[in-house]
């Protein structure tokens, strides 16, 4: 039985489910509505039609609402998403108040897949997963044609603390809006969640969008915050036979460079060059065996460029920096 109630939310999600003229989806996550939901259960809020052009503008992601007068009602077992049972109408009679933030972080919480545990997930066609990562190159949109007709795609490379880089496809929609913000932010160490995505075999394990994934950029959320503080520095490695661009990250980074993560992002925040000199001039003396990946070029770039692995310092290496 539908009633009418008046909640306080804060949105942690939204995303587009197909087809846009008709219907317009959002996530919210209830830490208010205790009575029925509990605390911290998360709802499906959805407009049809005419409250899709009035309600949708109004709402933005992060962002807390008062919400009044939402219809509330079961969700049909055949349209559930995410395990969600419950489903607030928000019709052009329901009426939302932005929220003063009380915190910088979000308290939503999100279940992430680990990387090394995708391929149990690869071409099963009702599995889906969700991932942090931080977004480390970027190439450009490549339009396709399928026997589902033409469309377009752009290919970005993400990478965790687990040091595992995988492609990530972005198609169509997703391109001209989070995929455009991520290639036009590349130099600020963006995180991303990503939600409902398809794991691919394409060259090993691959991830791309589906018409109802989510991608969210930089959320607030702890998660998010403790990943973007992670290391990455660029580096040349030379050889007998030439050099190649490389990419450290975490750990790895912290150790070569001699400087934490969050010392360098200081400088970064602040605009200030970081000083390397007396890096370089200890690194130049030495040799290293390392063992690198090739990864995908960032936009533009006509270099191959490759993830190191693993780096040990050895004076019989035929490989240093």
């Amino acid at each position: 039985m539908a009633s009418l109630v008046e909640v306080n939310v804060p949105v942690s999600e939204a995303f587009l489910q197909w087809p846009l003229q008709s219907v317009y989806k959002l996530s919210v996550y209830s830490w208010q509505w205790l009575e029925t939901l509990g605390k911290g259960s998360r709802v499906e809020g959805i407009l049809f039609n005419h409250a899709i052009h009035i309600i949708g503008p109004c709402l933005t992601v992060f962002k807390r609402y008062k919400i009044s007068n939402v219809e509330v009602q079961l969700i049909d077992e055949k349209y559930r998403t995410d395990g969600l049972t419950t489903q607030w109408v928000i019709s052009t009679k329901t009426v939302m108040e932005e929220l003063p933030d009380e915190t910088d972080m979000m308290r939503t919480r999100f279940s992430y897949t680990m990387f090394k545990d995708l391929a149990q997930f690869m071409e099963q066609k009702n599995q889906f997963v969700d991932i942090l990562a931080v977004v480390i190159f970027v190439s450009p949109v490549t339009p396709f044609t399928s026997k589902f007709g033409t469309g377009r795609v752009q290919k970005f490379v993400v990478i965790k603390k687990e040091k595992l880089p995988l492609q990530l496809s972005l198609f169509n929609e997703f391109i001209d809006n989070e995929g455009r913000k991520i290639a036009e932010n590349m130099n600020n160490f963006l995180v991303i969640v990503c939600r409902r995505l398809k794991v691919k075999s394409f060259n090993g394990i691959a991830l791309s969008t589906r018409k109802n994934s989510a991608i969210l950029i930089d959320p607030p959320i702890q998660e998010a915050m403790q990943l973007k503080n992670w290391c990455r520095f660029d580096v040349i490695l030379y050889d007998k036979n030439g050099r190649v661009t490389a990419t450290l990250f975490g750990d790895l980074a912290e150790k070569l460079v001699t400087y934490f993560a969050l010392d360098a992002m200081q400088y970064f925040h602040k605009n200030i060059e970081l000083p390397l000199m007396h890096v370089h001039e200890a690194l130049w003396t030495k040799e290293f065996a390392i063992q690198i990946q090739p990864a995908a070029s960032h936009y533009g770039d006509l270099q191959q460029r490759y993830t190191i692995l693993h780096y040990d310092e050895s004076t019989l290496a035929e490989t240093s920096t």
